[in-house]
C-alpha cells in the first residue's frame, strides 16, 4: 500500500519555514544570536539537509535496502512522546555539515527538499517493516523516519521562529 502517510503534516510545516522567510533580511538570517548559538541560516541549512538525508533512508528502504537492528530507547521515548526533547544535540556527522546559506539558497534546499518528499512519498510502503539506520535513533521504519522528519521539523520551527521575533 503506497500512501503519503505525514506528507501533508510536514509539506504544511515546510509552508511555515518559507513563510518566516518572507520578513527577514539577509543580515537577520545570517546573524548567530551567540557564538554558541545557530543563525537563523544555519537552522534552516540543518532542518532541510538533514531532512534530505532522511528522505535518502525512505529511499532505500523503498528499494528493499534494510540494516538490521531496532531502535534506541531514545528514539522510543521520542516517539511516545511525538516530539524531540528541547536540546537534542545532533549526531557529529550531521553537525559537520551546518553552514550559513542565503536566503535564495534556504529557498533553493526547501524547494529541493519538496521535491524530493514528493517524489519519495509516491514509493514508500508505510506498512514495510524494513528498516535503515539514524546515526542517533537507530534502526527505523518508514513511518518511524517520516514521524522523524515531522518531529525535527517542529522542533526548530520554534527556535527559528523564537529567533526571528528576538531580532527584529
Amino acid at each position: 500500500m503506497r500512501s503519503t502517510g505525514n506528507g501533508i503534516e510536514i509539506l504544511n510545516l515546510v509552508k511555515q519555514y518559507r513563510n518566516h522567510l518572507i520578513p527577514i533580511n539577509e543580515e537577520h538570517f545570517r546573524q548567530k544570536p551567540s557564538h554558541s548559538d545557530w543563525s537563523i541560516s544555519e537552522i534552516y541549512h540543518h532542518i532541510f539537509d538533514a531532512s534530505i538525508l532522511s528522505l535518502k533512508a525512505l529511499e532505500y528502504l523503498s528499494e528493499g535496502i534494510e540494516e538490521k537492528g531496532k531502535e534506541t530507547w531514545a528514539a522510543k521515548i521520542i516517539f511516545l512522546l511525538g516530539r524531540m526533547p528541547g536540546k537534542f544535540k545532533a549526531p557529529r556527522v550531521i553537525l559537520n555539515r551546518v553552514k550559513s546559506i542565503s536566503i535564495a539558497e534556504s529557498n533553493q534546499l526547501i524547494d529541493s527538499f519538496e521535491t524530493k518528499l514528493t517524489f519519495t512519498l509516491k514509493l514508500v510502503d508505510l506498512n514495510s517493516t524494513g528498516r535503515v539506520k539514524h546515526p542517533r535513533l537507530g534502526a527505523l521504519t518508514t513511518k518511524q523516519w517520516l514521524k522523524f522528519i515531522e518531529m525535527h521539523l517542529k522542533h526548530h520551527l520554534m527556535s527559528s521562529f523564537v529567533i526571528l521575533i528576538c531580532s527584529v
